[in-house]
């Protein structure tokens, strides 16, 4: 039988207990939290320095932005599209989207924007054929043809004629969604009378609140033919 005293000392050792596991949350949680930030770090110096040791040409391709993603018929979007270009010059650009669903596997978009380092004012179109749609039993895949005019550094054009295959998956969850993509711009860069094929791999996703017209996007982009590395994101505003 324990006495008063006994009581108190049990239930201090009670307390002591408690909070010993309260302080060792708090710092797993930091710890977890430190793990992550030096992961995310670590990852985004990889990506930095293979975007510095991915040869690149003057080819710039445009981020695939908006292109997986389907509107509806008389669904359109606008958006607003940042991006840093790395491999064999550095610069920054800047491009607007419009998006217009027109068919029941068919969008049609237009490119128009500037930039520095090797490109400059740009301007393009494309058409998406969205072959199969993205539903709960499969990925959406299709693929896209786009032209695109720049107007490079030195002062002459260059146009690009170029395919993008395409995979993408929307995830729904109780208040955000998201929609990760893959794409594989392929085609030909004419100017001056010569061509070079390129060739670039282009990972992405968008993600939302649920039910908002407003969704957000990160993209990078790995040359691997005659084209740039690139990191971009940016915004777009869907209407219905």
């Amino acid at each position: 039988r324990l006495g008063r005293g006994d009581w108190r000392y049990m239930l201090g050792i009670k307390k002591f207990y408690e909070r010993s596991i309260c302080l060792d949350a708090q710092g797993s949680g930091t710890r977890l939290a430190h793990f992550g930030f030096v992961t995310a770090a670590l990852i985004f110096l990889f990506l930095l320095t293979l975007a510095h040791l991915t040869p690149g040409g003057n080819q710039a391709q445009a981020g695939v932005f908006t292109t997986p993603h389907f509107f509806e018929p008389t669904n359109f979007s606008l958006g607003l599209e940042p991006e840093v270009t790395f491999g064999g010059k550095f610069g920054l650009g800047i491009q607007a989207r419009y998006t217009h669903g027109v068919s029941e596997i068919n969008n049609f978009g237009v490119i128009l924007g500037t930039g520095s380092g090797s490109r400059n004012f740009r301007a393009g179109v494309n058409l998406t054929f969205d072959i199969f749609p993205d539903t709960s039993g499969q990925p959406g895949i299709g693929v896209a043809i786009q032209g695109m005019y720049y107007r490079t550094k030195e002062a002459s054009g260059l146009f690009e004629a170029s395919g993008i295959p395409y995979i993408h998956k929307t995830f729904e969850g109780k208040t955000s969604e998201f929609e990760p993509y893959l794409a594989i711009p392929t085609g030909l860069a004419l100017s001056g009378g010569m061509y070079e094929p390129l060739v670039q791999l282009a990972i992405g996703t968008f993600f939302s609140q649920r039910k908002s017209p407003l969704r957000y996007a990160a993209e990078v982009g790995i040359a691997l033919m005659n084209s740039q590395t690139y990191f971009s994101g940016g915004l777009v505003y869907q209407f219905d």
